[in-house]
């Protein structure tokens, strides 16, 4: 999924400059997007570990009781 987003960005930017908006340098600032690119993968990772944390066991459906049958308990 991210690689996509990566490309668009890339693309948007690569648009852009060919419409004489410089948006970016690539000959002065290739290493900036290499820094983004690790600090992305960072944040990510440590979003993974965190929903991994966050998760809890649910019990099973089965309660170990047997269902009570209809109209158990009540009185006509």
């Amino acid at each position: 999924m991210w690689l996509y987003v990566v490309l668009v960005i890339v693309g948007l930017i690569l648009w852009l400059n060919n419409l004489g908006f410089e948006v970016i340098n690539f000959g002065r600032d290739w290493p900036l997007l290499l820094v983004l690119v690790g600090i992305w993968g960072i944040v990510e990772n440590y979003m993974k570990q965190n929903r991994r944390k966050k998760t809890v066991k649910r019990p099973s459906s089965g309660s170990g009781k047997s269902p009570s049958p209809e109209g158990a308990g009540t009185s006509d």
